[in-house]
């Protein structure tokens, strides 16, 4: 480092530290700064400009830090400073995890949601979610446009297979419900809908939110190996915000007692594991400027699997919960026998 060089600014007020040729660091100090405002005001009168005009502490040719009105109008209050930065920042998942990018907009999927669950009539339930686009797309096309998104991930297709009823023998394709299996989101959620608003109600969470957040977990590994990405951490910030604007989060909670699940750290057990990887995953993006090694991108991929295993975990108690609901609530029948009654079906 070179020594402190005086600027020929403000008679010596100011003074710049450079760093050496290899050094892009450097610093200027302003040591006195009514002289800087004094050779303001200077300018402003030598240049014939009416002072009063500019409403500034320019025209005083001093200013204090202390003064309310530097305070409120230029920011050098700490105090309010750190107030207005917290107020601007976006926490989710009971304020543990900060997503990187701006998925504001996804929070008004609760109120789609909540819209198409509190709907008067079914028609209207459907409509809702066939063209309300208040996040940018509907959940009908969530599910339609975005398959093709899904077709090579592994979740998805097990959940093709396990579903399909049929064959087109015309090109070979999966069928269920007489229409293809790649839609059978769209197809159980469309039907309930029609007939039982609660059903359908559930089914747009567990079925089409649900895998649109799994597509999002792969997503970000993916874009955690390709290293030119400049914002590889949106897929994952947006699978949480849809975790929590989608009402997972929510079921997770309420569903956690009932399967003798309790709470750790202000969080049902289910939603702590997830909420953990989570942020565990945004810490690894984030850490090298989003640009990924092979070893971050193996961490992401191994924590995004476990997320996977514990949403599916919600995913199955939401549909036990939502045929044996009521044997649950009332303690008439348990998980474990729930589970060894399906079993011994599929047997």
């Amino acid at each position: 480092m070179t020594s402190a060089s005086v600027c020929d600014t403000c008679a010596d007020k100011l003074f710049a530290d450079f760093g050496g040729q290899k050094s892009a660091g450097g610093s200027c100090i302003v040591d006195d700064i009514d002289a800087v405002y004094q050779a303001l005001k200077q300018y402003v009168e030598g240049t014939g400009i009416d002072c009063s005009l500019l409403g500034s502490k320019v025209c005083d040719g001093t200013v204090s830090i202390d003064d309310p009105d530097m305070q409120t109008s230029y920011g050098l209050n700490p105090e309010e400073d750190e107030t207005t930065v917290e107020s601007e920042r976006h926490f989710i998942l009971n304020r543990e995890y900060e997503p990187i990018s701006d998925v504001k907009k996804i929070s008004v999927l609760s109120t789609v949601l909540g819209n198409i669950c509190n709907a008067d009539d079914e028609s209207t339930a459907s409509e809702i979610y066939s063209n309300d686009e208040s996040i940018g797309i509907s959940l009908k096309s969530m599910s339609l446009a975005g398959k093709q998104s899904l077709i090579d991930e592994l979740v998805f297709n097990q959940y093709v297979y396990a579903l399909h009823d049929d064959v087109d023998l015309s090109d070979g394709s999966l069928q269920f419900d007489d229409r293809p299996a790649t839609d059978y989101a769209d197809t159980i959620t469309g039907d309930a809908l029609e007939t039982n608003i609660p059903l359908g109600c559930e089914s747009v969470k567990i079925l089409n939110v649900w895998m649109w957040i799994v597509h999002k977990l792969n997503e970000a590994v993916q874009e955690c190996k390709a290293a030119e990405k400049t914002e590889n951490y949106r897929p994952l910030d947006e699978a949480a915000a849809l975790w929590e604007s989608g009402l997972l989060f929510e079921m997770a909670e309420q569903l956690g007692p009932k399967f003798g699940h309790g709470t750790i750290s202000d969080m049902i057990y289910l939603n702590r594991m997830i909420v953990d990887r989570l942020v565990a995953g945004s810490n690894i993006i984030s850490k090298n400027n989003n640009v990924c090694s092979e070893r971050d991108a193996l961490d992401l991929r191994i924590i995004t699997k476990e997320t996977i295993s514990y949403m599916t975990a919600v995913l199955i108690q939401g549909m036990i919960d939502a045929v044996f609901g009521e044997l649950l609530e009332y303690g008439m029948l348990s998980s474990a026998e729930i589970l060894a009654h399906c079993q011994v079906r599929r047997e």
